[in-house]
């Protein structure tokens, strides 16, 4: 690269295709819904805690039964 503006213009996008790719990881094309839902909410004093879970849209996978809730 000779100058800034052709660095922005062509390495700039090689370097952020890179990290993307290798940091985060590749996100499928076809990413089910996921709703959340507020199944309780606590309060204790001045701490409001909520209890949330998520409900992924199977249905183009029925046979996959996602399960499990992590406990915060």
């Amino acid at each position: 690269m000779k100058d800034a503006a052709s660095w922005w213009s062509q390495r700039r996008p090689e370097i952020l295709s890179d990290f993307y790719t290798e940091i985060y990881g590749r996100m499928p094309e076809s990413l089910p819904k996921v709703t959340w839902e507020v199944t309780a909410v606590n309060e204790s004093g001045a701490v409001r805690t909520k209890t949330i879970v998520g409900h992924i849209d199977n249905s183009a996978y029925p046979e996959v039964t996602p399960a499990g809730a992590p406990q915060f």
